[in-house]
């Protein structure tokens, strides 16, 4: 007890331990008498009046903690012992029922003989708010919904990842263990000067604003990831970070690049005019042969009479009749007419439409074409053809990450919720309830109904798909992941997860489809035969056209399959002219007659383009069949009447100039 001559400096010391909100206790092991201080109370959850003994502190104390603290009291109290107290338990409080975490501490004091304990104070502090965040912490370890991993900028080394981390990297947990992995080593050359602004301002700020970059791979290979974290306290050089692996975006990304590269290219190089219009023929769009041709560019050239305009006088009226005919009815537009150039010239075109329809049979569109057949009126007619599209991807975010009291009905959120949906940080209710508001009212009955179907069936995770309302009032379209965390009965408390915004990408998803279709109705209607082939001169596609002219299908095509469909008296020649062709990597074209499924042979002059990357390697071959049969005929023709006629004037030449000789024989004969 404090004397009068030192109760001033003990006022002082319970004035400093009180402002700490530090808690202090004093047991008499003689009488049973237990003091406790106001903190104290509070942390065993009990009134300033409440009167308290040991039976009180033990009932106070969590069902499964009680046996374990008495016991260390009891060994503070033996004499046998050091006297000291140090233990971490649980309260529950003895009024209002709450659970807490407090670190005890104490010391026993002994009689001079040391024959028993007459003295034992102490305090405790509370620890709630520490373990709760170890225990949120863990189990977002645990989940493995994304890669977490600690590490210290010193060493530049991990020192502690969850297994999402490690196979996103492709270590194991004995290479992290044995101290083997390091970001250093892992990160590309070419990606030091990056890495070290990070770590500059990581070292000033404390946080690691998310930044994309590159892993290197146990294997060698690399992997594109997300990453953001921040110093585990200011100055320190601990930290913790946030991985995720952007390897399905990044390919969902390249392919849609290579694929809309590779459309626009296959558009300005077909060698024909390519245009669309609306359902009510108001053009729309035009390719650059349009405007290389005609003068006029997209700008100048929409609408629905530029195009007529630009016809031979003679071939408008006839031209309007027939597309205005194909409007009306929805059937295919096909015509031969002369357009006008920019040089003042006319060319003969063959003017083709083709309707594209949605599922309901409705035209949505009319894509068409101009084929130049100036020189087939005369001698042939030239066409190109190649396809390839472009695909979605993915779009890299951020995760909303969640964790929800099952039992409080408590959710509480990370500050992507404000940054991904817009939401102010007033604005987020930390309930379950105001996550369920959220959610679109066509997608709300589905989704509550299936988590809690997992939640009441005792399953360990979920995912679904759905719309979330962002601060706008617009809805994203997320992919929201969750794991569910049982007691010792097995009962669910807790859920922790992560929403992540797919939007875009769903809607990369649904363009890339479109345009599929698109591609398909362009490569299955045009008037050519048309294929695809690798590099060695496999042939892998063909067009509608190529199977409804030959009656084959593609298991039956497919590589060196075409040879079937060759005149026998041609196809060596083909062959080997091919084989040299694959090899040179040059564009090159041939003529040669092909079966088709009624039997007969047409003539068809074939052309094909290498394609290839931007590395300049050779990746595919496009080609496309034109059938010439009716202008092989025509020359044929002229060629055999070139042939009697040059017949005809031998003839007529060697009777004149016997004739001559005659009457020359004759001529002397009168003036001898």
């Amino acid at each position: 007890m404090p004397t009068p001559e030192n109760i001033s400096d003990f006022e002082r010391l319970q004035t400093a331990v009180d402002a700490a909100g530090v808690g202090t206790w004093e047991f008499d092991p003689l009488t049973g008498e237990l003091l406790w201080s106001k903190r104290c109370k509070e942390l065993f959850g009990a009134s300033p009046e409440a009167l308290i003994n040991y039976q009180r502190f033990l009932e106070g104390l969590h069902p499964d903690d009680r046996a374990a603290t008495d016991a260390v009291v009891q060994q503070a109290l033996d004499p046998a012992g050091n006297g000291e107290y140090d233990i971490e338990y649980r309260t529950i409080g003895l009024e209002d029922k709450k659970l807490r975490w407090v670190h005890a501490t104490g010391r026993a004091f002994f009689d001079q003989g040391r024959t028993r304990a007459v003295r034992f104070i102490g305090t405790v502090t509370d620890v709630t708010e520490t373990r709760r965040r170890d225990l949120h912490l863990g189990r977002l370890l645990e989940s493995d919904l994304i890669g977490i991993v600690f590490w210290n900028l010193d060493t530049q080394r991990i020192t502690e990842a969850n297994n999402a981390f490690l196979s996103i990297v492709g270590y194991s947990r004995e290479d992290l263990q044995a101290g083997h992995i390091s970001w250093k080593q892992m990160t590309p050359p070419e990606l030091e000067a990056l890495e070290a602004s990070v770590i500059k301002e990581l070292e000033q700020t404390g946080v690691q604003r998310p930044y994309e970059k590159m892993y290197i791979r146990k294997d060698g290979t690399r992997v594109p990831v997300l990453l953001g974290g921040a110093l585990a306290e200011p100055g320190g050089r601990d930290g913790v970070s946030f991985c995720l692996d952007l390897t399905a975006q990044k390919e969902v990304e390249a392919q849609l690049a290579t694929r809309e590269a590779e459309f626009r290219f296959v558009i300005e190089f077909l060698p024909q005019m390519i245009w669309l219009t609306d359902p009510q023929g108001y053009h729309t769009f035009f390719n650059q042969r349009w405007i290389d041709y005609t003068g006029y560019d997209v700008a100048q050239s929409r609408g629905t009479q530029m195009w007529n305009d630009l016809l031979h006088p003679d071939d408008q009226q006839r031209s309007r009749d027939r597309w205005n005919h194909s409007l009306t009815t929805g059937e295919f537009y096909e015509i031969e007419y002369r357009f006008k150039a920019k040089d003042g010239t006319y060319h003969w075109f063959l003017g083709q439409a083709m309707p594209v329809k949605d599922e309901a049979g409705n035209i949505t569109q009319w894509f068409g074409s101009c084929t130049d057949i100036d020189e087939q009126k005369r001698t042939e007619a030239t066409l190109r053809w190649s396809q390839e599209r472009y695909e979605l991807a993915s779009l890299a975010t951020n995760d909303a990450i969640w964790d929800w009291d099952l039992n409080t009905q408590a959710v509480s959120w990370n500050a992507a919720i404000t940054r991904i949906f817009g939401y102010a940080p007033e604005a987020v209710e930390q309930t379950a309830q105001w996550w369920y508001n959220h959610i679109h009212p066509d997608d709300a009955e589905r989704i509550v109904h299936g988590i809690h179907e997992i939640i009441d069936g005792g399953g360990k995770s979920w995912h679904d798909e759905y719309r979330y309302q962002r601060a706008d009032g617009s809805y994203a379209q997320v992919l929201d992941r969750g794991y569910i965390a049982h007691d010792a009965k097995g009962n669910a408390t807790r859920m922790i997860g992560a929403m992540q915004d797919i939007t875009e990408y769903r809607k990369a998803e649904t363009a890339l489809r479109q345009r599929e279709e698109e591609f398909t109705t362009l490569a299955d209607n045009m008037a050519q035969l048309a294929w695809m082939s690798q590099p060695d001169g496999h042939i892998y596609w063909y067009n509608q056209r190529w199977y409804d002219f030959t009656g084959t299908t593609l298991e039956e095509m497919q590589g060196w399959g075409w040879e079937k469909v060759h005149h026998p008296a041609h196809v060596e020649q083909v062959v080997a002219f091919v084989q040299a062709a694959w090899s040179a990597g040059e564009p090159w074209e041939l003529t040669f007659p092909l079966r088709g499924k009624d039997g007969n042979y047409r003539w068809f002059l074939t052309r094909a383009v290498p394609m290839r990357n931007a590395q300049g390697q050779l990746v595919r071959w496009l080609g496309t069949n034109t059938d010439i049969t009716e202008q092989k005929q025509l020359q044929e023709q002229l060629e055999r009447s070139y042939a009697d006629l040059e017949a005809k004037i031998m003839f007529r030449t060697l009777d004149l100039e016997h004739q001559v000789q005659e009457l020359q024989r004759r001529l002397a004969e009168a003036t001898k």
